[in-house]
Parts: structure tokens; C-alpha cells; sequence
């Protein structure tokens, strides 16, 4: 699958989502796509490559435009537009209410609607072509209400001047038309303003990219050059208190490193000689010196940002919702407008009829209806970032507030994932120095964390004998068990117990015996064999967490229930839950038992998030309402997961669901005040109360009151912050 992105030129309301990915879904190549109101931009998924050209061909049928992500956000719009608009505005607006009667005033405020409806020219534009293929959007009830106000006063200010023998008594509305377009146009604008607030503050920590950095030579020297220049493999003198700009290795000096606007963490971390570091993050006491891995888009930090931005574009089901209800409503309140229109022309006046007609058109522009959800996901996403945790799917916000269960892996999740041998046991004749070299070659091929204790136990072990050269013919992970070698004429095995057994290899009783107690004690055991006879077995030991009981105890005080979900001997993992006070779990289990353990959970009713950081987590994960893993465990269990804990802390999780809930709440309370706005709003355009209260609703304000309340949706989703 090829991935692509856009801006997008034109787009308005969740109506233009719904359009752009209706239109570009009519190619067979766009197998996903979608769009982002708030950062004017389209992603998409292509079976095939396709130009800008030929997905421009789609979307210019609806009025929009696609231009490259390199260039310059087509949408923003300059302040000096926005002067003119205030500018004209206002004596528009003076004249309009208090001076009709003046001489001229009429045709000065034609001469200046006039030149804001020339402003608002995209909305005619875009409104003609949605019509051209049937659909309708903001631009539509924009274009229709101002058009229509500013073409009735032209043609009554025509007849007033020239046949001065009619005596017509009708009102012009150019105020009307023109204010209209001033009000949405300026509500544009200071919703870009709010909405830029959130986006860069994520995107200001990558300002070291222009900077220049000292670059240290192969003869010792340096020399300043900029960022973008770094290739892998330079070293580079980072001064204290500078920014790192590449991710690296630190290959002189010690410091600490402020990683906050990575993890969250607002202590420094401490960082020597082989220590890594990442791009953003910043040196705070001594000067360093740092090779660089990655550089560029490759960086971590780039990598989190992407998908921060991808993350924001996915859509939770409420807002699917939203957009299909966007795309048709302009259609309803058309529908309105002309009923309005007959229902005062036959019992007031054609006068009457008219503003309340233009009334309702302006007043329901969708515009807080599409911003209600994207908007608040957009600032939710981008705290749980700054509080090191990686939202890449939307859809685990809404997920997450039905989750009533939880179930851990415990390698690595509840435990530190470091394990260590205590202890090396083996048989009677086996301890030689070369099967010592060949059992930790075979763990040097693993990823599991037992495997890498092993690999760490020998490493240090082997440092001061002479290497062996032979090397494994092949190699074979079976997930959840373990792992063969071939070497020569024989087969090498490292696993569990179980793992021996399937493959016919027998434990000597009295180790059997010795090693009896050994799970009881929270350790775990780790076998070594050739063909058909163990060599020796690794007694390992593993510590929880040390946030681990504190935030275990706020879940279930929360009402979660909670699973421990092991591939671990059963001793094992009874002796870590209860450790925590876990009540449900579940040893010796497969990645597919896992998965079907999930699934069984599930069709129990429970709506299960799984956290988990290895390989044999990721088919669990993938059948989870919602999957949460451990940025430091195994790539594809990142992959896989909707949510990636950067920090690689349990407290994420609490802070996550929290996140998870205020984002709710805020798309809650946003949508509220959107339906609610239209249902009060519509009526009281419409003349519904004229016969009460005797005050008509005049499409000046209602073009402000649409403008406030798209304004009043960002304000409320930035509380969030």
C-alpha cells in the first residue's frame, strides 16, 4: 500500500469531508482515505500509484484542490484579508442600521458589499460545482443566502433609482450580504488562530531543524554546519544546554538529558558512554559527543509526530456519524428556507419572508457541528503525546470509556522486562566452555526477554575466553516456546520445559527434583538441549515494576477487572498476581491462547483493552477493543497497538484512560451545543417567535451567531489542554 498527503483547498465543514471522500473513493486505487477539518489535509491509502493530477481530476468536480504537503497551507489566509473585511465592515454595518435614509447610502453600501462578496468568491465557486454532481456543503447555504440578498438589493436599488413612478417600499440588503461573508470569513480566521495554538505545540519542539550544530572531523577539529546536513555515522559535539538534532549513541563524555517533551518525564535522565539519545531532547550539564544513527523524518521523535498527525485524521465512530449527517444537512435546511419563505410571504409580507428565509440559511451553516469532534480529538491526541503516550488510532479514545477489563502480559508489562540469571545448573559432564559459546549464539538469536537475559548472563561470562567461530546453519523461533539451531549434524534447542517435551526431550529426575520449587519463588526457568538430551537449564529472576502495584491498585479501585495473561509457567505467574493482588490469570499460554482467551472474554460481554510488549502479545493485542503496548518492547507489538507508551511506565495507562475520558466528555459537550445551537437557532431564524416576542432575527446576526458558536467549540476542545 503506497501512503500519500495533501492539503486541501476549499474545505469548510464536515459536508466537504464527506464530498472529498466520496469523490475520491470513485477511484478503485483509494482504498483509504480521510480528512482532516482541522489541519486541511488528506491521507491516503493506494493499492496504486496515483499523481496529484489524477486524484486533482476527482476533487475538483466537488470545488477543492490538492496541492503537495511541501508547499504553503493553501487555507491559511492573510491578516491584511482580514483588515479589509474589518474595514469594510463596519461603515457597512453603521449604514445599514442607522443610515438607510441617507442620500446615496444605498449605493456606497452596494460598493462595499460588492467587494466583500468578491472576497467570499470561493463560496459560489464551490457551491456551483457541489451542485454540478449533486451534493451540498456550507458553501452551498453561504453561497445561497448572500447571492440571493445581494442580488434582490441590487435589482430593488435598480428599480428605486429608475422608475421613480414605482413606488416601492422594500428594503436592500446589502448589509446582509455583505456582513455575512465578513462574519464567516473572520470566524474562519480566529478558528485557524485557536486551532494553530494546539498544533504547535508539538511541532515548535522540532525548531532545531534550521539550526547550525558543531560537527566533529576525523582529524579532530569541528565545524558548524546546519542540521539538514548531518549524514549517519557523523559525530557531533552537543554543548550543554543544546538541542540534540539526530537520534544517536553517545560516544564521549557524560551528562543528563531532559527527554520531557518525549516521555513527559520532567526529570532529567542520566546518560553515559553506549547511552542512546534522541533528536529534541536536551543536554543539560556537560559537553557530549554523539553519533548519529538517524537523521532527518527517520528521527523517533519525526516518527511520533507523523503519527500523532495520522492518529488525527482516523475517525471515531461518533464522528463518522456526525459527517453523514453533515452531508445531507444543507439539503434539509434548504428545505426549511423555502418553507419559511412561503409560510411568511402568505401570511405577513414578501419583506418579512425574505430576511427570515436568508436568516435560516446563514444560521445553520454546519461549521460547530464538523468541528465538535475533530477538534477535541486533535487537543486530546496531542496531550496524551506530551504525557508520553502515542495515540495511533483515533478510535481508541471512544473505545477505551466502554472498557470494563484489562489484561496484562507480564513479562515486561508488570514486570521490569530485564530479567537476569541467578543462577546456570547443568547436567552431570555438560559444562564446557564451547556449549557455553553455542547456548549463548543460540540466545543472541532471540528477542525474547529471557532469551536477552541469557545472551546478557554469557556476554559477561565469555569476555575473557577464547571465541568460538562456528555459527548456526539455520535458525527457527517458535513463538511462545522458544528456539532451534542447526549446527552440523545436531539440533540445538533453548525454551520451556514444554518446549522440550513436544521435541522429546527428557529432564533428568534429579534436576526435575532440585528445580521443583523454583516457579513457587517467582522465577522462571530457561532449557538448553542438544538433540534429544538437556544440557542445562537458566534459573532467572524478574522484579515488577516499580510503579506497578501503586497503579494496579487505582484500576481496580476504578471497577477493572483485571487478567495477568502469561506465556510463564503457571507457578510463576500466580506467584506475580498475587504480588499485585490479581485475582484472574492465566499461565502457559500461547500468542493464539492469548488471542483466544480475548476473544472468549469478549463474547462474555466484557469490552477487554490488552496491554503488552512482545511478539507473542501482538495477536492478542490486534483482537483487543483496545491494544496498548510498551515502546520499549518488540517493533511489531508497536505496530500493531492502537496506543504506544513512549515513557514505559504503568502510570500511562491511568493517565490514558483519564485522557481518553475528558476527550469523550469534550466531543459530548461539543456536540451538545452544536445540535443545540441549530435546534434554538433555526426556529428563532426561521420567525418562529416573531409572533411573540415581535423581534425579527436579522441575517447579520445570525451570520455572527454562526461564526460564535464554531468559536465557542474550539474554545471548549482546548480546555482539554
Amino acid at each position: 500500500m503506497i501512503e500519500k498527503e495533501f492539503w486541501v483547498e476549499g474545505i469548510h465543514c464536515s459536508a466537504c469531508i464527506h464530498s472529498i471522500e466520496q469523490l475520491l473513493k470513485q477511484n478503485p486505487n483509494v482504498q483509504q482515505v480521510h480528512t482532516h477539518l482541522t489541519e486541511k489535509k488528506v491521507f491516503f491509502l493506494l493499492s496504486q500509484e496515483l499523481s496529484i493530477q489524477e486524484l486533482n481530476e476527482l476533487v475538483n468536480q466537488g470545488g477543492y484542490k490538492l496541492l503537495p504537503i511541501q508547499e504553503k497551507n493553501p487555507n491559511s489566509r492573510p491578516k491584511i484579508h482580514l483588515y479589509l473585511l474589518v474595514i469594510l465592515s463596519i461603515p457597512l454595518t453603521i449604514l445599514g442600521m442607522f443610515f438607510m435614509e441617507f442620500l446615496w447610502a444605498e449605493w456606497l453600501m452596494a460598493f462595499l458589499a460588492t467587494i466583500l462578496v468578491y472576497q467570499g468568491k470561493n463560496f459560489y465557486i464551490n457551491a456551483y460545482k457541489q451542485a454540478q454532481i449533486k451534493k451540498t456543503s456550507m458553501d452551498t447555504l453561504v453561497a445561497l443566502s448572500t447571492g440571493i440578498a445581494y442580488i434582490y438589493s441590487i435589482f430593488i436599488l435598480i428599480i428605486k433609482t429608475f422608475f421613480h413612478s414605482v413606488h416601492v417600499h422594500y428594503h436592500t440588503h446589502f448589509e446582509a450580504a455583505g456582513m455575512v461573508i465578513a462574519f464567516v470569513l473572520i470566524g474562519k480566521y480566529l478558528e485557524e488562530k485557536a486551532q494553530k495554538s494546539t498544533q504547535q505545540s508539538l511541532k515548535k519542539i522540532l525548531g532545531y531543524k534550521n539550526k547550525k550544530v558543531t560537527k566533529k572531523l576525523n582529524d579532530g577539529s569541528f565545524v558548524e554546519v546546519f542540521v539538514k546536513e548531518i549524514q549517519k555515522n557523523d559525530c557531533i559535539l552537543i554543548k550543554a544546554g543544546e538541542q540534540i538534532p539526530v537520534d544517536g549513541v553517545i560516544i564521549e563524555g557524560e551528562t543528563w538529558i531532559d527527554e520531557s517533551m518525549m516521555t513527559g518525564e520532567p526529570l532529567p535522565v542520566e546518560k553515559k558512554i553506549n547511552s542512546k539519545v534522541f533528536a529534541g531532547t536536551i543536554n543539560q550539564f556537560q559537553n557530549i559527543v554523539v553519533q548519529s544513527e538517524k537523521t532527518g523524518e527517520n528521527t523517533f521523535l519525526e516518527q511520533i509526530l507523523k503519527a500523532v498527525e495520522k492518529a488525527q485524521t482516523t475517525k471515531p465512530e461518533i464522528q463518522k456519524l456526525t459527517d453523514k449527517i453533515a452531508g445531507k444537512f444543507a439539503l434539509y435546511i434548504i428545505g426549511i428556507s423555502i418553507l419559511t419563505l412561503w409560510i411568511w410571504q402568505y401570511f405577513h409580507d414578501w419583506e418579512m419572508a425574505f430576511i427570515s428565509m436568508i436568516s435560516v440559511l446563514v444560521v445553520a451553516c454546519p461549521c460547530a457541528l464538523g468541528l465538535a469532534t475533530p477538534m477535541a480529538v486533535m487537543v486530546g491526541i496531542g496531550k496524551a503525546a506530551k504525557n508520553g503516550i502515542l495515540i495511533q488510532n483515533a478510535n481508541a479514545i471512544e473505545n477505551a470509556n466502554q472498557i470494563n477489563t484489562i489484561a496484562f502480559d507480564k513479562t515486561g508489562t508488570l514486570t521490569e522486562g530485564k530479567p537476569k540469571v541467578e543462577q546456570i545448573l547443568w547436567n552431570e559432564g555438560y559444562s564446557k566452555p564451547h556449549l557455553e559459546w553455542l547456548w549463548f549464539k543460540l540466545a543472541q538469536q532471540s528477542t525474547h526477554p529471557l532469551a536477552q537475559s541469557v545472551y546478557q548472563y554469557f556476554y559477561s561470562v565469555l569476555q575473557n575466553t577464547p571465541q568460538l567461530f562456528l555459527q548456526f546453519q539455520e535458525v527457527q523461533t517458535i513463538s511462545g516456546k522458544g528456539i532451534k539451531g542447526y549446527l552440523e549434524d545436531s539440533i540445538y534447542f533453548m525454551g520451556s520445559e514444554k518446549f522440550l517435551s513436544e521435541n522429546q526431550i527428557s529432564i533428568p529426575d534429579w534436576l526435575k527434583n532440585l528445580l521443583i520449587s523454583i516457579p513457587q519463588q517467582g522465577k522462571s526457568l530457561v532449557y538448553f538441549a542438544r538433540n534429544h538430551e538437556c544440557i542445562g537449564v537458566a534459573i532467572i529472576s524478574d522484579q515488577l515494576r516499580f510503579d506497578s502495584i501503586e497503579n494496579i491498585n487505582w484500576l481496580q479501585t476504578k471497577g477493572y477487572e483485571l487478567w495477568v495473561l502469561s506465556g510463564d509457567k503457571k507457578e510463576t505467574v500466580a506467584f506475580y498476581a498475587e504480588k499485585l493482588n490479581i485475582k484472574n490469570f492465566e499461565g502457559e499460554l500461547l500468542p493464539m491462547q492469548k488471542a483466544k482467551k480475548i476473544a472468549k472474554l469478549q463474547l462474555d460481554g466484557q469490552k477487554v483493552m490488552m496491554v503488552g510488549d512482545g511478539i507473542n502479545d501482538s495477536v492478542a493485542l490486534s483482537k483487543a477493543s483496545v491494544s496498548v503496548a510498551f515502546a520499549s518492547g518488540n517493533e511489531l507489538a508497536s505496530n500493531v497497538a492502537e496506543v504506544v507508551l513512549i515513557k514505559n511506565e504503568l502510570k500511562c495507562i491511568p493517565k490514558f484512560l483519564e485522557i481518553s475520558k475528558q476527550t469523550q466528555n469534550l466531543i459530548y459537550q461539543n456536540l451538545f451545543w452544536a445540535f443545540i445551537y441549530n435546534l434554538l437557532m433555526i426556529p428563532l431564524a426561521a420567525g418562529l417567535f416573531y409572533p411573540i416576542i415581535g423581534w425579527q432575527f436579522h441575517p447579520m446576526w445570525a451570520s455572527a451567531a454562526m461564526s460564535l458558536s464554531s468559536i465557542s467549540v474550539v474554545l471548549n476542545s482546548l480546555r482539554g489542554k
